[in-house]
């Protein structure tokens, strides 16, 4: 009996150490991948915006933590940018190369993504890998100055599962106040609520004006403007509730925020034909965006404005977006070429694509002007990925700058001078 019960226990002890040798070769392959994998892949072969994109972060000499993170910021972007395009399985190719901790957030994006399309295993499998690369995460950051990054997965995590039936109404509610993390995927998550979760909304609305926190204000506000927009049962009473709560929350806000919130809700007005109230919006959105400092913030809020107008009020769209581009020039480098990127998406909404083409060249010449690789390729990625949200197909004109640009970036990446 003795020698049977010392056997077990030998037994117990090995399979311990295997099952905890098995995590810690696990965890060294993720972290291994987290440095030394290339963000290249399969859709990157692709001529089209998105596909530019990945092949200028490819490109991205990473030779410090900074640049791989970076690296993984704009990958995951373009993770997003596919999912909104309706392209998960491409998605899917882009997110096994992320060489960050930016991985296991756009892993619970695409659980969303593949649950919606009742690809339900793919979605589970998806989630796991969320939470492992969390868990690899946890282990190497959370007591260091990255340990930010381990709610930030978890907010993702949290609004897969809200998506997915696993978190109810009141678990997605309360989790927002429980890391920065949990707080900034709020949004998404309650944009997931049905209108039968009408109730949890509104408790919501209801403390946006009693919070303390600027950041959880706006991520709330943020939320309850989604499942606005997305409902199709909310009523005049009910946006006057949100409008309200959305005002209050204003206050703590940065002028910016609260232009693209007014913006928002001119929209919802208008869809509830009350036409008084959505003059009002833009006209103190206008108002406000000339209190912002010249260049980026106000040349981005005043193309946002026009972008805004534009689907009701068509015929006085026009100079705001002149004013806009203006206002783009007068920036300076990476704040200019990210001004002409933005502008250039809302001048395509406007249906004035040879303004969004001239503007995106615009944008290019400055991101190759940029002295610091690294710095230059991950701009063109962005403005790539800016593209991306423009156009699903290329104009050829595009297509050939930035090929040509790409060319001139292996090569000069490709020689000591480019290795910095």
């Amino acid at each position: 009996m003795k020698e049977s019960l010392s056997q077990k226990s030998a037994l117990a002890r090995h399979t311990g150490v295997v099952l905890a040798t098995g995590f810690l070769t696990a965890t060294f392959i993720l972290l291994y991948a987290c440095r030394s994998r290339s963000p290249a892949g399969s859709a990157a072969d692709a001529q089209d915006a998105v596909g530019y994109a990945v092949r200028f972060v490819a490109t991205v000499p990473a030779d410090d933590d900074v640049w791989v993170r970076e690296q993984g910021k704009v990958l995951e972007k373009a993770v997003q940018v596919c999912i909104r395009r309706h392209e998960a399985d491409r998605a899917l190719l882009i997110a096994g190369t992320i060489p960050s901790w930016h991985r296991g957030s756009a892993y619970a994006d695409l659980a969303v993504a593949f649950a919606q399309e009742g690809r339900l295993q793919t979605a589970t499998n998806l989630l796991r890998k969320a939470e492992e690369w969390q868990t690899v995460m946890k282990d190497r950051y959370e007591s260091g100055t990255l340990g930010w990054c381990v709610g930030r997965i978890g907010g993702h995590i949290a609004a897969a599962r809200t998506a997915m039936g696993m978190t109810g109404s009141r678990g997605v509610v309360g989790a927002a106040t429980q890391s920065a993390g949990y707080v900034a995927t709020f949004g998404p998550a309650v944009a997931t609520l049905t209108n039968a979760d009408i109730h949890r909304i509104f408790s919501v609305v209801e403390s946006l004006g009693t919070m303390k926190n600027p950041e959880i204000q706006a991520m709330y506000s943020d939320g309850v403007l989604n499942w606005s927009e997305r409902s199709n049962a909310i009523t005049t009473n009910d946006l006057l509730r949100v409008a309200e709560a959305v005002h209050r929350a204003m206050i703590m806000q940065p002028l910016s925020s609260g232009i693209t919130m007014r913006c928002r809700l001119a929209a919802l007005w208008w869809r509830h034909g009350v036409l008084a109230r959505a003059n009002e919006e833009v006209n103190e959105a206008e108002r406000l965006a000339e209190k912002l400092p010249e260049g980026y913030l106000r040349a981005v809020a005043l193309g946002e404005i026009a972008a805004t107008l534009f689907a009701w009020m068509p015929g006085s769209c026009a100079p705001l977006l002149e004013r806009a581009v203006v206002e783009a020039g007068r920036g300076g480098g990476s704040d200019r070429l990210q001004a002409y990127s933005r502008l250039a998406v809302f001048a395509a909404r406007m249906n004035d694509n040879h303004r969004a083409e001239a503007l995106i060249g615009l944008a290019v010449d400055d991101a190759e002007a940029l002295p610091v690789a690294q710095a230059r390729l991950l701009r063109l990625a962005e403005v790539s990925l800016g593209m991306a949200e423009t156009w699903t197909g290329l104009p050829e004109p595009l297509v050939r700058r930035l090929e040509a640009v790409m060319v001139r970036e292996r090569a000069s990446t490709a020689g000591p001078q480019g290795k910095l």
